[in-house]
């Protein structure tokens, strides 16, 4: 959302594929992103405009089309425990099975499976929750 908000913000004022040290500008001034995540955002929006310019009337619809990733639907999951392995005879470790469901630009709803160890889940786990209070205080 925040990148979409960036490519509007961009089409709005007018910014080509030539204005990315002005968007640089921009987002060292006006926000608290990393460098490296300035720089990579611009980079992204210098190869959207150009393509977009080379090709596409609707610039919207490109820069939306290039920075979304989906709408998760849904999750489910399941804990196991791993027996054995053809490298380990006794192996005993648990794991969690993560099913994600999203809906992607045009509609359709795709599905990516993850396994985690139990202590990846748990770092996963610490990541999301540290994400969801950062998120909270913008």
């Amino acid at each position: 959302n925040a990148l979409l908000y960036v490519c509007r913000g961009g089409d709005q004022h007018k910014i080509g594929p030539e204005g990315g040290p002005q968007l640089q500008e921009a987002l060292q001034y006006h926000t608290e992103l990393s460098a490296a995540a300035i720089e990579c955002v611009v980079r992204c929006w210098t190869a959207t405009e150009g393509a977009r310019v080379a090709s596409a009337p609707d610039g919207a619809a490109a820069a939306k089309q290039a920075f979304t990733i989906g709408q998760l639907v849904g999750v489910e999951w399941k804990v196991g425990v791993s027996v054995a392995s053809s490298q380990c005879e006794n192996l005993l470790a648990p794991f969690v099975s993560l099913m994600f469901r999203v809906a992607t630009v045009n509609g359709d709803v795709e599905t990516r499976n993850i396994e985690l160890t139990y202590t990846e889940f748990q770092d996963m786990n610490k990541t999301l929750v540290d994400v969801a209070a950062l998120l909270e205080t913008l």
